[in-house]
């Protein structure tokens, strides 16, 4: 696996007496897992090969780190590199690293210092081909290329502080999850003022495109707060049909309603078929035909009535009063007309038939 390379140093260097090879500060906001590594010697100015124990010492922050110092054995060699333990940098805190050689004659010698981030190599890089060692079945399989592969992990975690945490791409599914017994997949936002789940389209295409051929495209449950709220500084929500239903609302069976929008503060609550109503209170409508007016009716035939008798030819005699469909030849209500003593009455509308 890969790691990175934070810094390097290069010198001709007096060895015999503890010298700082290299210095470096990480990461000034972020902690580190760092390690050490030093050559000595590049086949002109080289150790004088009289072997013995050399030194390295860490610091971080001031703070030698322990084991100090770590000591390794050099044989005859005149080329040579030590390698240190693995320690931990805080944030914006400084790295020295020190040598020392037994041998006196190490006055002149070549040395390039190396300090690297180790903690990189947690992550793994993955390649497309199935012909590489490290595409996926094999980094996660150790088994070779295959065209499936299952990988079963107990928590995976992706964060970065300033960028994308993960980046899907694909020519025909960028991510597919499937739930054989349980959710495919779960959005929490956990505090804080971020989103469960932020999609934007940047392109032509959907930031969402939801195709269920056997079950439930979208289901949205929620026991305390919003299934989903939508809100928008202009529109919260755009639901277009081009060829067909922009939105299609069905109860399947049982007593609900295909969408119900419930007021919990001061506002009303609204049905399906009460919506569907409301949408289509623009559409043009016919007048009443021929028929006894009901005592109970919709406030939109109510209307119609109201409309029908402002609009249409009427006729009224000493004893009845009727009143005509829009071709003016046929009677679709009537009432009877009476006087006694100077008081007209005009009684209840019936059918005109």
């Amino acid at each position: 696996m890969p790691i990175t390379q934070l810094d390097t140093e290069n010198a001709d260097r007096d060895i015999t007496s503890l010298i700082a090879v290299l210095t470096d500060t990480p990461d000034v906001t972020n902690p580190t897992l760092c390690q050490a590594y030093v050559k000595l010697g590049d086949g002109a100015k080289n150790l004088d090969g009289s072997g013995g124990n050399f030194n390295l010492v860490i610091t971080v922050g001031g703070q030698t780190v322990q084991a100090s110092p770590q000591v390794f054995v050099f044989g005859t060699e005149v080329r040579s590199s030590i390698w240190s333990s693995q320690f931990p940098v805080p944030a914006n805190e400084e790295v020295i690293v020190s040598v020392l050689s037994p041998n006196a004659a190490d006055t002149d010698v070549d040395v390039i210092a190396y300090l690297y981030d180790v903690s990189a190599g947690d992550a793994i890089a993955i390649s497309g081909s199935t012909a590489t060692a490290d595409n996926v079945e094999s980094v996660f399989l150790g088994t070779g290329s295959a065209d499936d592969v299952d990988l079963s992990v107990r928590s995976l975690i992706v964060s970065n502080d300033s960028g994308t945490g993960l980046q899907i791409v694909g020519t025909t599914q960028g991510l597919q999850v499937v739930g054989t017994s349980g959710n495919a997949a779960t959005l929490i936002s956990a505090g804080g003022d971020g989103d469960g789940l932020s999609i934007t389209a940047n392109g032509f295409g959907q930031g969402i495109d939801i195709n269920a051929t056997s079950g439930d495209g979208v289901n949205i449950n929620s026991t305390l707060a919003s299934g989903m709220s939508i809100s928008g500084a202009v529109q919260g929500l755009i639901v277009a049909g081009i060829l067909g239903d922009g939105v299609l609302f069905t109860s399947i069976g049982g007593n609900g309603n295909g969408l119900s929008i419930t007021g919990n503060g001061t506002g009303a609550d609204l049905s399906a078929s009460e919506i569907v109503t409301l949408l289509t209170l623009t559409d043009a409508n016919g007048e009443p035909g021929q028929g006894l007016p009901p005592v109970s009716t919709t406030m939109i035939e109510k209307v119609d009535y109201l409309y029908k008798n402002w609009r249409n030819k009427k006729e009224q005699t000493g004893t009845l009063f009727s009143l005509y469909n829009d071709a003016e030849t046929v009677v679709d209500q009537k009432a009877d007309i009476s006087e006694i003593g100077g008081l007209f009455t005009k009684g209840e509308m019936e059918s005109g038939a």
